[in-house]
């Protein structure tokens, strides 16, 4: 260091080193000052990317946990090999997790599409497009149940498809009731997969989901945090007018209170709600969508969030109206047409009772009594299915008893005759009730008119039970003086016996015919299946 000289006064030289010093330290002390603000700059940075890292994580794994409660979601490669299934494709496809990773979708094929139809489907998504449509599979059981897709590509930087992701709803119900209609006048979901924690991958998965569902997110009160644009377009509301609202906005007045009620009840206790919702937009117009809302829950187990994800069922429902009305309509022609049939027939009975009664010839006279006896059996059954709550199905055993009562009356033989019913309490449909009501007319009228001559007492015993799941079986035996000798149906010349054989080949039943200690007619079968009704 410079010394100054003894008489304590400093020389120039010294003056300017310690000016020169000085300076040196103002401005190190300033390069350190700045070094300082640029790293708390840097570690005030650093804690706001963690923050937004953190709230990253957070929106994915809501993502995920809506998702996963909603829809249908399964993840292949590039090659088309499952990498990713959730529980609801498993659940639907009815194969475990261990059985569908590393497959293609070959193993749920129906075989209902055509190649070209899949074709057309790998060529769009190929060439990163999405594809839409529905599409019918096979389960492991060997069912079938009807999907409706969005299969989304997800794309590379080189923009070459990477994986792709399909979201899908079950629209099984909806094509049933399609094919219902379809017959008898001529019928969500969507959950994605596996996805990884990156900011591309949330903005794929966002845009996947805007492609599939109407989504909203509100706070514990209600109030709308977030709606995407299918929740704007289907309530026709701008996005500013739904935001801080809550959804009284959409509120129909269809559902009563203690609807609502409920539905406030399980989410506020962190249950998830799923059910049907009838809306009404902006305009006024009305909508129907199928809604499942998912409570996200704090530490303390309370939701801080409920996130509702819509599917547009408004199609299904209308469809459904119009079936339920359309049902109604031909229900009401039935309850018209049935007394209609059985008045008509009845007067045609009473007809044949005025022009017996001027024949005096026995045979002629007999005829004419059974003639009247299958109209009337006829008539019983439309009074029955007039008198039922269904009109597609008769009590067969209240019907029996009803015609063998009626017919004990015509013949007066209650005195003389006895006759035992075990019926079994079975439902037929028209179809199969129809004739196996006039085989039971035929031959219940047999045995009183051949069985028991010269007013001889007896018994008719009359049976009617299921064998099996799908086999029945009708007998009618009694303790009469039996079938001639030689008695053989199938060359018998009497009306009565030929209608017998011909209602049981119409039935495809099988006939046996038995003559010891009276006569014994059993007839097996199987309920016919309804005839097809086509609109007109």
């Amino acid at each position: 260091a410079h010394v100054p000289p003894k008489n304590d006064t400093p020389s120039h030289d010294y003056l300017r080193l310690k000016e020169e010093l000085e300076f040196r330290v103002e401005q190190r002390t300033k390069e350190l000052a700045a070094l300082n603000e640029n790293l708390k700059i840097q570690v005030a940075e650093g804690q706001q990317t963690q923050i937004m890292l953190a709230t990253t994580l957070n929106e994915i794994s809501t993502l995920k946990a809506a998702l996963d409660e909603h829809a249908i979601v399964a993840i292949t490669d590039p090659q088309g090999r499952i990498t990713y299934v959730n529980d609801k494709f498993c659940a639907i496809s009815k194969y475990s997790r261990q059985e569908l990773i590393g497959q293609d979708h070959r193993l749920i094929n129906s075989g209902y599409h055509s190649q070209d139809f899949i074709r057309q489907l790998w060529q769009t998504i190929a060439q990163g497009n999405v594809w839409k449509g529905e599409i019918k599979n096979r389960a492991q059981d060997g069912t079938f149940y009807w999907v409706d897709t969005t299969i989304v590509p997800f794309l590379n930087k080189a923009g070459k498809p990477y994986q792709y992701v399909a979201i899908r709803a079950d629209i099984t119900e909806r094509k049933t009731a399609e094919e219902a209609l379809h017959h008898t006048l001529l019928e969500k979901e969507g959950l994605l997969g596996k996805l990884g924690a990156s900011l591309k991958e949330v903005n794929d998965l966002k845009a996947a989901l805007d492609e599939h569902a109407i989504v909203a997110i509100t706070d514990p009160q209600g109030h709308i945090t977030y709606v995407n644009d299918k929740f704007c377009a289907i309530s026709k509301y701008p996005r500013q007018e739904l935001i801080g609202q809550d959804h009284r906005l959409i509120n129909s007045g269809f559902h009563s209170q203690d609807f609502i009620r409920q539905l406030w009840q399980t989410i506020a206790h962190g249950k998830v709600w799923k059910g049907e919702i009838k809306n009404r937009a902006k305009d006024g117009s009305f909508y129907w969508v199928d809604t499942t809302i998912v409570p996200f829950l704090n530490e303390a187990g309370k939701p801080y969030q409920y996130v509702a994800i819509r599917a547009d069922i408004t199609e299904r429902k209308t469809a459904e109206e119009a079936l339920k009305t359309s049902l109604h309509d031909k229900e009401t022609l039935f309850k018209e047409i049935h007394p209609r049939v059985k008045n008509n027939m009845q007067l045609v009975s009473s007809l044949l009772d005025l022009q017996a009664c001027s024949i005096d010839d026995p045979k002629s006279l007999v005829i004419f009594q059974e003639c009247k006896h299958r109209i009337r059996s006829m008539a019983l059954i439309h009074e029955k299915l007039y008198q039922s709550t269904t009109l597609a199905r008769i009590d067969f055993a209240e019907y029996a008893e009803s015609l063998v009562n009626m017919l004990i009356r015509s013949y007066r033989t209650s005195t003389l005759i006895q006759v035992a019913n075990q019926i079994e309490e079975l439902t037929l449909n028209l179809e199969t009730a129809i004739p196996l009501g006039l085989i039971l007319n035929e031959l219940i009228t047999n045995c009183f008119e051949h069985a028991f001559p010269n007013q001889q007492a007896g018994l008719v015993q009359v049976t009617f039970l299921r064998l099996a799941p799908d086999r029945l079986c009708l007998t009618v035996r009694d303790n009469g003086v039996g079938l001639p000798v030689g008695f053989n149906l199938a060359t018998s010349t009497t009306l009565g016996l030929r209608l017998i054989s011909i209602l049981a080949e119409q039935l495809q039943a099988r006939l046996e015919v038995q003559s010891e200690h009276g006569a014994r007619f059993t007839i097996t079968f199987k309920e016919l299946d309804p005839k097809p009704t086509h609109p007109s």
